[in-house]
């Protein structure tokens, strides 16, 4: 197979049509904080052109002038997104041996290629939108020898300081609704929570769930425990709790809660966060925003080709729709 083949096999249209044949790949913080996704033509890019929503507005007589749309936060904050390149080496055996396959195999090699490179892309981007709710996305940057650590700080997450923890002996469904109550009134002084998520890490789901089991009354409130797999979650008075136990494990590290054991956290669907794709640097790519590319590289020693992939996601959150609460 020649430069022209492979180059072929990997052209962006080829690209297109296997990723819209392929399954779709899915992760609970990407798939529920972050569906906002526009692709941003440029390689920095502005935090309030994306996080900042606009409250009010006052009102202009006929014929007057307009109102300036302000920053909610006053932060102009420019951000430069670093890539992510993973590669996958195709030697030149394996090219020599692909001589025998028809076109159908070709094209099922190509998209088992693209699979891997592309799930190694989905697993990255998604530990870093886990990240990002802390406040601070800190992931390692690859140098020669090993990472150096890239972080970008957005600011503190707000907190709710519980009067009565979950751990605490005689604490029940008035002191975890309580706790849900001053998260949500957290986020509504701010302007959000019309819509929100409420995960739980290990240890206080273990307690919300005994809670919830435990609880008999004949009052309003409904405490019920949900089986469903859409809703995988336990429902307190109308709150939907999830437990959140994943991890990500960025590279070089280890394993990490995505929502640490003692924590409850509520994040506001409505609050702005945006996972914003910014252009790659890759002529190839014609510098142009795509979240995910492929190319090929022809390599002397071993001889071979690499698959070079290539995407610049970068997660921006509104730490004032991110309220959280050490629970236990």
């Amino acid at each position: 197979m020649n430069t022209q083949e492979l180059a072929g096999l990997f052209s962006r249209e080829a690209l297109l049509r296997t990723l819209r044949e392929a399954q779709p790949l899915k992760t609970t913080v990407m798939d529920t904080v972050f569906t906002n996704r526009p692709k941003h033509p440029f390689p920095l890019l502005r935090a309030d052109e994306y996080t900042d929503i606009l409250q009010t507005a006052p009102l202009v007589r006929r014929g007057g002038m307009p109102v300036q749309v302000k920053s909610g936060t006053g932060s102009r904050a420019i951000y430069e997104p670093f890539s992510l390149n993973p590669m996958d080496q195709v030697t030149g055996a394996e090219l020599n041996d692909m001589k025998l396959l028809n076109n159908t195999s070709l094209k099922a090699w190509q998209a088992a290629k693209t699979d891997k490179l592309r799930r190694v892309i989905r697993t990255s981007t998604e530990g870093m939108c886990a990240a990002a709710l802390s406040g601070t996305l800190t992931w390692p940057t690859a140098i020669e020898g090993g990472y150096e650590e890239y972080q970008v700080d957005f600011g503190t997450p707000l907190n709710h300081t519980a009067a009565k923890k979950l751990s605490t002996q005689g604490a029940g469904i008035v002191d975890l609704l309580n706790i849900l109550r001053g998260l949500k009134q957290q986020l509504a002084v701010r302007g959000y929570g019309s819509k929100t998520v409420i995960w739980a890490g290990s240890a206080v789901f273990s307690k919300i769930m005994a809670i919830a089991l435990n609880f008999k009354s004949d009052a309003e409130i409904k405490v019920q425990v949900h089986t469903q797999v859409v809703e995988g979650g336990i429902n307190v008075g109308g709150y939907l709790i999830r437990e959140m136990a994943e991890t990500y494990t960025p590279p070089g590290g280890t394993a990490t809660p995505k929502v640490a054991a003692d924590k409850l956290v509520m994040v506001a669907l409505d609050a702005g966060h945006s996972l914003p794709y910014c252009a790659i640097d890759d002529l190839d790519g014609n510098l142009q925003a795509l979240p995910f590319f492929i190319k090929p590289v022809k390599m002397n020693i071993p001889s071979g080709y690499s698959l070079i992939a290539e995407s610049k996601p970068f997660p921006l959150v509104n730490v004032n729709g991110i309220a959280t609460c050490t629970a236990v």
